[in-house]
């Protein structure tokens, strides 16, 4: 789908060029990679057990920004997980300037990352 974007988006830059006349230089640069969850199966059973499976979201959309532990993710398995801050009135996503962390979900996170190591550290 980069690709794609790229070769759609050069035409359209040079579409709008051309239809006013101008010259268009385009110029595409690559940053962030696609951060790929492989371990998502783990993440959900592991949140389940922590908030209940009614309350667990797994197969979730497509989110388009750019997110910095997609590098971490190029080469070990792993996944990237939302705890949940919370839909009402003045929320807002991570990387803006208005967000406010929700204080009452820090018990879930803690007990999500205590019951992964949990699931790590028990013997085979």
């Amino acid at each position: 789908m980069r690709e794609v974007f790229k070769v759609r988006l050069k035409q359209i830059a040079e579409g709008t060029a051309n239809t006013n006349r101008a010259r268009c230089e385009f110029e595409y640069q690559r940053g962030y990679p696609v951060l790929a969850n492989t371990e998502t199966e783990l993440a959900a059973a592991t949140a389940a057990e922590v908030v209940g499976a009614g309350q667990v979201e797994s197969d979730m959309q497509p989110i388009m920004g750019a997110e910095d532990f997609a590098f971490m993710l190029k080469e070990p398995p792993g996944y990237y997980i939302l705890i949940g801050n919370g839909d009402g009135e003045g929320t807002c996503h991570v990387y803006n300037s208005s967000y406010d962390f929700n204080d009452e979900a820090i018990p879930f996170g803690v007990g999500y990352w205590a019951k992964l190591a949990e699931r790590f550290l028990a013997p085979a």
